[in-house]
This record gives C-alpha cells, structure tokens and sequence, in this order.
C-alpha cells in the first residue's frame, strides 16, 4: 500500500516537470515567433535610401523632359499644319471665285490670286478692268497681261483679305511673287501673266526646328 502511494506521489511531479518543460519550450518558440515578425515588419518599413530617392528622381526628370519635348513638337507640328491649311484655302477661294465669275462693286473682274507680299504676310486679291477699258475691248482681261497677276495690275487691283502666319513661320522663296486664276474658266497664271506651265510649290516653315509643310499648284489648279 505504501509503494503503491509512493508511485502516485511520483506521478505528478513527472506530469508537472512535463508540463512546466513544455511551458517553457512553447514560451521559446513563441519568442522566436515573434521576433522574426518583428523583424520583417522592421525591413518593410525601413524606407529608401539615398541612392534609391536619387536614381527616382533621375528618372522622374528624364520623363518629364521627354513629355514636354513630345508636347512643344506636337504644338509647332500643329501650327504648321494649321498654317498650310489656311492658304491652301485661300487659294481653293481664289480659284472657287474666278469660276463663279462674282461681280463685286459692280466691276469687270479679270480673276483672283495670292500674293505673298513678305515672308509672313499674304493677300487675296483680284484684278479688275474699268468701264472705258471693258467698252474699248470686252476681253480685255484675257487680252491685256497687265490684268493678270498683283505686280502687274498696279491701279487695277482690291485685296479682299490679309493674312498673318503665326509665331516663328514663314515663307521660303516665293515671297513676292503671286498665282492668279482668270474669269471664267480658272485658268493658272504665273506672277509674269503668262500661263503657268508646271508646278508651283509654296512653302511655310518654321524657324524654331527647321520643319516644314509645302502645297503645290500644277497648270491645271489642282493642288496637293
């Protein structure tokens, strides 16, 4: 009976050295549990360094130049497009005019041209016979060379519009010099009055990047 009391007083202290080493081993590991955390946690939060904010910025930089660079060509490519549309419709309503045959102030109109008069500025324009030289000789438009270009028809001659090209554009080599379509068929003639006999091109470009945008105008008026 007494061994037997003996035993199971053992017992327990066994289950509670068990139990305390077990509390203990489950403390460690918890420990290192949460260390480990704690330490990931640390190395998430740490932040850049130096050289991480410096090849940033660098590249923020080159980006930003790049976009504007893309911006400024696409603004000046926009405004040379612009400008090459706006006379290629000066010159569509030149040619439309001479072959509607319009009558304004009640005089005899030869035809209607452009003439670049300086490297930015341009003119509409048509030429005219008076009523003594329309009585003397009804074809005196066609006849007469002096009716058929800006230089040539001085005291016979209205501009009907002005225009300016923009900031930084200009003309190339065709500054003084005009086209001109004659009433009633469109004929094309050169800034001498004599019939156009090839291409003519006109150029607009622009100083800032050398680019530029040109139309040409062939004996027939068809412009491209």
């Amino acid at each position: 009976m007494l061994r037997k009391k003996q035993k199971n007083m053992k017992k327990p202290k066994k289950t509670i050295l068990s139990s305390a080493r077990g509390v203990f081993v489950g403390r460690t590991e918890s420990f290192e549990v949460e260390e480990g955390l704690s330490q990931k946690n640390l190395n998430k939060n740490r932040g850049f360094t130096l050289i991480e904010l410096l090849i940033s910025l660098a590249m923020i930089a080159i980006v930003t130049g790049s976009a504007l660079q893309i911006a400024r060509f696409s603004d000046t490519h926009k405004s040379l497009t612009l400008a090459i549309d706006e006379f290629r419709a000066g010159l569509r309503t030149a040619q439309s005019s001479a072959l509607s045959i319009p009558n304004p102030d009640g005089r005899h109109v030869c035809g209607f041209g452009m003439y670049i008069r300086s490297g930015v500025i341009y003119d509409l324009f048509y030429t005219y016979a008076t009523d003594a030289e329309f009585t003397l000789d009804p074809g005196a438009c066609f006849n007469g060379v002096n009716y058929k270009g800006y230089d040539l028809a001085i005291g016979h001659r209205e501009v009907v519009q002005t225009s300016t090209l923009s900031s930084g554009l200009s003309f190339g080599p065709q500054i003084g010099r005009s086209i001109f379509f004659i009433v009633p068929y469109g004929e094309v003639y050169a800034n001498d009055g004599s019939e156009l006999g090839g291409d003519v091109t006109y150029t607009i470009t622009n100083a800032g990047n050398a680019s530029s945008k040109s139309i040409t105008d062939n004996e027939f008026g068809r412009m491209q």
